[in-house]
């Protein structure tokens, strides 16, 4: 079995890879094919990104709520069989491989308005400073520090399974907007 900070080297490994493949496949992308949509129902690729830089970054101040030693644990969060709970079914929802869509949370919506080229810059910065506090938060009991979504503080879950949420809904959202630029009619 994986220890935590194996699994947790492992995820910075990951955000790392991510970023580079954003940068690879999406980094020369001008403004109109950002906000170019197959239909008028789907994103763009800029909405994606625009999307995970808004959900990703929500969960910052939480995380500098512990790195200064001052987050304090809700009553949902200190049930013992909760956050578990509610990991498993957030990481089973967010799996990439999984068919089953999901309606963003209202507050988590990427803009309808055109999104600027500079959202991709935007992630990549979003997505190194994930990566520094994972670093810095990578010797912490990491599967009992638990926190409370951004949404609704009903929903509670470990800091590793955050860990995991977050880039398993990367890879999803990334895999949403590869699928926009291999869709026949993207503006090369």
């Amino acid at each position: 079995m994986m220890s935590t900070q194996e699994s947790v080297q492992r995820l910075i490994h990951a955000a790392h890879a991510i970023i580079e493949s954003t940068v690879v496949r999406f980094g020369g992308l001008g403004t109109r094919q950002l906000n170019w949509k197959p239909t008028v129902s789907t994103w763009s690729v800029g909405q994606c990104f625009d999307h995970l830089v808004t959900a990703n970054t929500a969960y910052f101040p939480t995380f500098q709520t512990i790195l200064r030693g001052e987050k304090v644990s809700t009553f949902w969060e200190r049930l013992p069989w909760y956050p578990s709970l509610w990991g498993k079914v957030l990481l089973k929802a967010f799996d990439p491989e999984s068919p089953r869509r999901l309606k963003a949370p209202k507050v988590f919506r990427p803009s309808a308005g055109n999104i600027d080229a500079a959202v991709i810059d935007r992630f990549v910065e979003q997505q190194h400073q994930f990566a520094r506090y994972m670093d810095a938060m990578k010797d912490m009991d990491l599967e009992r520090v638990i926190i409370s979504s951004p949404v609704t503080s009903l929903v509670t879950y470990s800091l590793l399974d955050t860990y995991r949420m977050l880039i398993m809904h990367e890879r999803r959202h990334i895999r949403q907007a590869t699928k926009v630029l291999e869709t026949e009619g993207f503006p090369i």
